[in-house]
């Protein structure tokens, strides 16, 4: 009995180890006509949260997901796509929210050195402040820099400001209640309408073309919300909800793979990246 269990403890083993390296293999080609988009938000060295990366990971997930044969596009290829368009096999891109001061001294330097495109969605009213959410922004002069010097950066709306909640409700999706009143379905569209349009206004203000890609602040959006969102201009909406995004996701709800957790190694990375292909092809 115990030769028996030993055995088949062996036998688990070595198929675990194959199961692992199948899934770290260098070049192969882990899908076709799928893109996995990617989202970070902040990179620090002394600042440790759930949604901020050092340096030395963000550059060690990029140059091992290069090495495994991933191949990273930028929101042109992803929009051709979306429309109908190929993709190269392991499709990948970058998404950064919030608009933080560390995308442009700290991320984009590791990108353009490695040739990555991105894009960074922008509370646009943070441009005039000095920090949003207490971590250090960009202002119009650096995000205008930046602009000039790479064609490597995108940058795209995540609302004027609207990057907040009330009683837990993110307000692009709630009703605001004043002395009393509950906002009617016509002010609230008025609202929505007028912040998304002051977004606008203000990319294009630091980039002729603007964008027409919003992401939702905190993934969380309605029918409602999308409508208005497409109603200001925008065509691409960006969510927080994991997955790959195949010819037949929809241009308004384009899910995305969270990355920028501290605890991930290149090798969970891919992993993770893996485990939503499986999902999108038993669907």
């Amino acid at each position: 009995m115990k030769n028996i269990l030993g055995g088949a403890l062996v036998v688990l083993l070595l198929l675990t180890f194959l199961t692992t390296h199948r899934a770290i293999g260098k070049t192969d080609t882990a899908y076709r006509e799928q893109v996995a988009v990617l989202m970070y938000h902040h990179i620090a060295d002394n600042n440790k949260s759930s949604s901020t990366i050092t340096t030395t990971l963000f550059r060690e997930q990029l140059k091992g997901l290069h090495a495994r044969g991933y191949h990273f596009i930028d929101l042109g290829t992803l929009k051709s796509f979306l429309g109908g368009g190929t993709v190269p096999d392991n499709a990948v891109f970058v998404t950064f929210d919030d608009g933080y001061e560390s995308y442009g001294q700290l991320a984009l330097p590791i990108m353009k050195e490695l040739n990555i495109p991105s894009i960074n969605f922008l509370v646009t009213s943070y441009l005039d402040k000095k920090k949003g959410l207490g971590i250090p922004v960009f202002n119009r002069e650096s995000l205008s820099k930046i602009i000039e010097e790479t064609p490597l950066a995108e940058f795209g709306s995540h609302s004027h400001n609207l990057h907040d909640k009330i009683d837990n409700d993110a307000l692009l999706i709630a009703r605001l209640n004043e002395n009393g009143h509950t906002e009617t379905e016509i002010e609230y569209a008025a609202r929505i309408s007028e912040d998304l349009d002051t977004s606008i206004s203000i990319l294009k203000s630091v980039r002729a073309h603007g964008s027409d890609a919003f992401a939702y602040p905190f993934g969380i959006y309605d029918k409602a919300a999308i409508n208005l969102v497409q109603e200001s201009g925008f065509r691409y909406g960006f969510t927080i909800a994991p997955g790959m995004t195949t010819h037949h996701t929809h241009p308004m709800t384009i899910p995305r793979i969270n990355i920028g957790n501290p605890t991930l190694t290149a090798y969970e990375v891919d992993f993770l990246i893996r485990q939503r292909i499986v999902a999108v092809r038993s669907q």
